[in-house]
Protein backbone atom coordinates (compact mmCIF):
# COMPACT_ATOMS: atom_id res chain seq x y z
CA UNK A 1 0.00 0.00 0.00
CA UNK A 2 1.53 3.47 -0.96
CA UNK A 3 0.78 5.77 1.86
CA UNK A 4 1.84 9.37 1.62
CA UNK A 5 2.30 11.64 4.35
CA UNK A 6 -0.61 14.11 5.79
CA UNK A 7 2.01 16.88 5.28
CA UNK A 8 2.06 16.44 1.39
CA UNK A 9 -1.78 15.48 1.22
CA UNK A 10 -2.60 18.57 2.69
CA UNK A 11 0.01 20.67 0.50
CA UNK A 12 -1.61 19.00 -2.06
CA UNK A 13 -5.29 19.57 -1.04
CA UNK A 14 -4.63 23.27 -0.59
CA UNK A 15 -3.26 23.69 -3.97
CA UNK A 16 -6.20 21.98 -5.58
CA UNK A 17 -8.68 24.62 -3.02
CA UNK A 18 -6.57 27.65 -4.54
CA UNK A 19 -7.00 26.21 -8.07
CA UNK A 20 -10.60 25.78 -7.77
CA UNK A 21 -11.16 29.38 -6.11
CA UNK A 22 -7.66 31.80 -6.86
CA UNK A 23 -9.56 34.62 -4.16
CA UNK A 24 -10.22 31.92 -0.94
CA UNK A 25 -7.26 33.91 1.23
CA UNK A 26 -7.54 31.24 3.84
CA UNK A 27 -6.80 28.82 2.06
CA UNK A 28 -4.01 31.06 0.42
CA UNK A 29 -2.78 31.22 4.48
CA UNK A 30 -3.29 27.58 5.00
CA UNK A 31 -0.72 26.70 2.42
CA UNK A 32 1.35 29.36 3.30
CA UNK A 33 1.44 27.68 6.63
CA UNK A 34 1.85 24.23 5.55
CA UNK A 35 4.80 25.20 3.21
CA UNK A 36 6.85 27.40 6.15
CA UNK A 37 6.31 23.47 7.98
CA UNK A 38 8.58 21.99 5.70
CA UNK A 39 11.04 25.45 5.25
CA UNK A 40 11.11 27.55 8.21
CA UNK A 41 10.26 30.95 6.21
CA UNK A 42 6.83 32.14 6.69
CA UNK A 43 7.21 35.15 4.68
CA UNK A 44 8.83 32.95 1.56
CA UNK A 45 5.66 30.78 1.87
CA UNK A 46 3.17 33.38 1.95
CA UNK A 47 4.49 35.16 -1.50
CA UNK A 48 5.29 31.57 -2.95
CA UNK A 49 1.13 30.70 -2.07
CA UNK A 50 0.54 33.76 -3.57
CA UNK A 51 2.53 33.26 -6.86
CA UNK A 52 0.40 29.72 -6.99
CA UNK A 53 -2.73 31.39 -6.41
CA UNK A 54 -1.94 34.35 -9.23
CA UNK A 55 -1.23 31.19 -11.91
CA UNK A 56 -4.40 29.73 -11.04
CA UNK A 57 -6.41 32.79 -11.52
CA UNK A 58 -5.16 33.50 -15.25
CA UNK A 59 -4.80 29.96 -16.40
CA UNK A 60 -7.58 28.27 -17.89
CA UNK A 61 -9.45 31.70 -19.01
CA UNK A 62 -8.23 31.83 -22.91
CA UNK A 63 -5.07 33.88 -22.02
CA UNK A 64 -1.27 32.66 -21.11
CA UNK A 65 -0.44 31.39 -17.71
CA UNK A 66 1.23 34.85 -15.94
CA UNK A 67 4.52 34.11 -16.71
CA UNK A 68 5.87 34.91 -13.34
CA UNK A 69 7.92 32.20 -13.81
CA UNK A 70 9.44 33.19 -16.99
CA UNK A 71 10.08 36.72 -15.86
CA UNK A 72 12.26 35.25 -13.08
CA UNK A 73 13.87 33.47 -15.30
CA UNK A 74 14.68 36.34 -17.89
CA UNK A 75 15.50 38.54 -14.89
CA UNK A 76 18.10 36.04 -13.58
CA UNK A 77 19.73 34.88 -16.71
CA UNK A 78 18.51 31.68 -17.34
CA UNK A 79 17.64 31.41 -20.34
CA UNK A 80 18.27 29.01 -23.49
CA UNK A 81 20.64 30.17 -26.68
CA UNK A 82 17.48 31.67 -28.22
CA UNK A 83 16.79 33.81 -25.26
CA UNK A 84 13.68 31.76 -23.76
CA UNK A 85 13.44 31.01 -20.07
CA UNK A 86 14.44 27.55 -19.28
CA UNK A 87 11.47 25.31 -18.27
CA UNK A 88 13.24 22.64 -16.31
CA UNK A 89 14.17 25.59 -13.40
CA UNK A 90 13.07 25.79 -9.94
CA UNK A 91 12.02 28.43 -8.50
CA UNK A 92 13.10 29.14 -4.56
CA UNK A 93 12.00 31.95 -2.24
CA UNK A 94 13.68 32.84 0.80
CA UNK A 95 13.17 35.63 2.83
CA UNK A 96 14.54 39.33 2.03
CA UNK A 97 14.69 41.72 -1.11
CA UNK A 98 17.43 39.37 -3.23
CA UNK A 99 17.33 39.71 -7.03
CA UNK A 100 17.09 36.31 -9.03
CA UNK A 101 20.28 34.34 -8.84
CA UNK A 102 20.62 31.23 -11.11
CA UNK A 103 22.39 28.92 -9.88
CA UNK A 104 23.70 25.43 -11.93
CA UNK A 105 24.63 22.87 -14.81
CA UNK A 106 22.86 21.44 -17.76
CA UNK A 107 23.31 17.86 -17.80
CA UNK A 108 26.84 16.24 -19.33
CA UNK A 109 28.67 12.93 -19.20
CA UNK A 110 32.04 12.33 -17.73
CA UNK A 111 34.02 8.98 -18.20
CA UNK A 112 34.78 6.91 -15.28
CA UNK A 113 37.99 8.96 -14.24
CA UNK A 114 35.78 12.06 -14.33
CA UNK A 115 36.64 13.70 -17.76
CA UNK A 116 33.63 15.47 -19.47
CA UNK A 117 32.83 13.58 -22.84
CA UNK A 118 31.72 15.56 -25.40
CA UNK A 119 30.25 12.46 -27.43
CA UNK A 120 28.66 9.77 -25.02
CA UNK A 121 27.36 7.65 -28.20
CA UNK A 122 31.07 7.67 -29.87
CA UNK A 123 32.67 6.76 -26.55
CA UNK A 124 30.58 3.95 -25.61
CA UNK A 125 31.25 2.23 -29.25
CA UNK A 126 35.29 2.69 -28.68
CA UNK A 127 35.69 2.72 -24.50
CA UNK A 128 32.31 1.24 -22.41
CA UNK A 129 29.42 3.43 -20.53
CA UNK A 130 29.67 6.75 -19.74
CA UNK A 131 28.38 8.36 -16.80
CA UNK A 132 25.19 10.30 -16.93
CA UNK A 133 24.73 13.46 -14.86
CA UNK A 134 21.15 15.15 -14.43
CA UNK A 135 20.44 19.07 -14.92
CA UNK A 136 20.19 20.91 -11.64
CA UNK A 137 18.81 24.82 -12.46
CA UNK A 138 17.79 26.47 -9.24
CA UNK A 139 16.92 30.36 -9.40
CA UNK A 140 17.10 31.98 -5.86
CA UNK A 141 14.89 35.19 -5.29
CA UNK A 142 13.51 37.02 -2.46
CA UNK A 143 9.65 37.75 -1.10
CA UNK A 144 10.22 41.07 -1.22
CA UNK A 145 11.43 41.45 -4.57
CA UNK A 146 9.01 39.41 -5.83
CA UNK A 147 6.20 41.33 -4.17
CA UNK A 148 7.47 44.94 -5.87
CA UNK A 149 8.17 43.31 -9.24
CA UNK A 150 5.48 40.49 -9.46
CA UNK A 151 2.65 40.69 -7.45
Amino acid sequence: MNATSPVLSNHQALIAAIKADPTDRTAQLALADCIAETTGDYDAAVVEAELIALDASVHGKGRKASGYRGEICRQAGATDRRGRPLTCVSIRIVAGGMEPEYEGSSYYFTNASGDRIRYPNAYRRAWGKPIYHAACHIITVGADWVRENIL
